[in-house]
């Protein structure tokens, strides 16, 4: 459990570093701002991509507006060295489905 609470956290510093707010991200993911706030705080996770993609999504945020983020502790390094994790997913940044 405390990983998952870690991982939300380093979620809203990095939201809260480049100044989006869940219904930002909402419209980018066209998906209801309620669904978005789960994800952020990973509640009702239905695959395990989702943290996977939300971090790459502020990851690329951040590149594009020359931000740098406080380092993501909990999903860390390349998540292509995960197996299990379906990559068209996260490259995609696909949260629906």
């Amino acid at each position: 459990m405390q990983q998952k609470e870690t991982a939300a956290a380093e979620f809203a510093a990095a939201m809260k570093r480049l100044g989006l707010t869940t219904m930002q991200v909402a419209d980018d993911f066209d998906m209801p701002e309620s669904r978005i706030a789960e994800l952020l705080k990973l509640h009702n996770v239905r695959h395990i991509e989702d943290g996977w993609v939300l971090r790459n999504y502020l990851i690329e945020k951040a590149d594009a507006e020359g931000i740098e983020l406080p380092p993501f502790t909990v999903l860390q390094g390349d998540p292509e060295n995960y197996w299990f994790l379906d990559m068209r997913r996260i490259r995609k940044l696909n949260l629906k489905a």
